[in-house]
């Protein structure tokens, strides 16, 4: 049975889960997987791995969250906690819709998620029914475009990532049309993986009334 710790290190020859601040030795199993028994089954908990005995650990390449940037250790994130509300949304179509594309960390001052929440009436206003948004995962440093990015499963941190959740159930429920999210797979130095999955992000730009 997989847990939220299970890790694929096809070459590694040892790995030792820290969870925060223990140890866990982890066992391998086939296909290149590990796990660690014993390890925190709930709640939020600060994580890496030791490779091969050595003595810093690394982050999750599958981290759904990095609070203190991604040579950090991550955070666990539990996906099931959101409840989704948007099961009578149907899309309205692109034909004729004006798009927008959207850099998260310098279209508002503040460059958060919040405030381009604050902005989607001013968008609306000029006539923009759809936002595209340009990659939102984690890299390194605090400016990026988001196209060679480190961390593909979790949202940038800078961005708001940590209240993210929070901020999307008090958004309007059917007042907003849908939202696009650029991946920008191609030139980045790791694999292509899928981009936001985490983060309720479909509903994004007020419809006219």
């Amino acid at each position: 049975m997989s847990s939220r710790f299970d890790v694929w290190a096809p070459k590694a020859q040892s790995l030792t889960l820290v969870a925060d601040g223990e140890q866990y030795p982890m066992t391998s199993r086939s296909g290149g997987w590990w796990e660690a028994p014993g390890a925190p089954a709930d709640g939020d908990v600060d994580y890496g791995y030791l490779i091969n005995g050595s003595a810093d650990p690394v982050p999750d390449p599958r981290s759904r969250r990095q609070p203190e940037g991604v040579h950090s250790l991550s955070r666990t994130f539990d996906a099931g906690a959101y409840s989704w509300g948007d099961s009578g949304w149907a899309s309205p179509g692109l034909d004729g819709n004006v798009i927008y594309e959207m850099h998260i960390g310098t279209f508002t001052p503040e460059g958060t998620l919040d405030a381009a929440i604050g902005k989607l009436d001013y968008l609306a206003g000029l006539g923009v029914q759809y936002v595209e948004l340009l990659p939102v995962n984690a890299f390194n440093g605090t400016h990026n475009w988001g196209y060679d990015g480190v961390l593909w499963y979790a949202v940038q941190e800078t961005y708001g990532a940590g209240g993210w959740r929070d901020t999307a159930v008090v958004l309007p429920e059917g007042s907003y049309s849908c939202a696009i999210t650029g991946t920008g797979f191609e030139g980045g130095p790791v694999p292509a993986g899928r981009l936001f999955e985490t983060y309720p992000v479909a509903l994004l730009v007020k419809e006219e009334a």
